[in-house]
């Protein structure tokens, strides 16, 4: 999927993609040499042609390559369960097949690597 920088909290993608960049889904941005960066959706538009995506976080950096976002949707038609049991404690990163997962602030990001 085509990304384009916009400022620290905004970044496009082509097409109308508000169904995927749903409020509280997480992404994960390459920034190139600035390294990867995490952030959550806060919000996102569709202005023909283009998906304007804002993210809570302040993160995005003008070297922004390309970006990946979580298999886990949230909301009513999302695939999270609104009171999920998140179980033990896992290590912060983890690899298993071709998914990798990251945990921050007692939640778990999950990328199709």
């Amino acid at each position: 999927m085509k990304v384009e920088y916009i400022s620290s909290t905004s970044f496009s993608v082509e097409g109308d993609k508000t169904d995927t960049f749903v409020r509280l889904r997480k992404v994960r941005l390459d920034c190139g040499v600035d390294g990867l960066q995490y952030g959550t959706v806060l919000s996102s538009e569709f202005d023909d042609p283009d998906t304007t995506v804002v993210i809570e976080e302040t993160v995005i950096t003008p070297n922004l390559k390309s970006m990946k976002y979580s298999i886990v949707k949230p909301g009513d038609d999302g695939n999270e369960p609104p009171d999920w049991d998140h179980g033990p404690e896992l290590p912060s990163t983890a690899n298993i097949g071709d998914f990798f997962f990251k945990t921050n602030d007692g939640h778990i990001y999950v990328y199709n690597e």
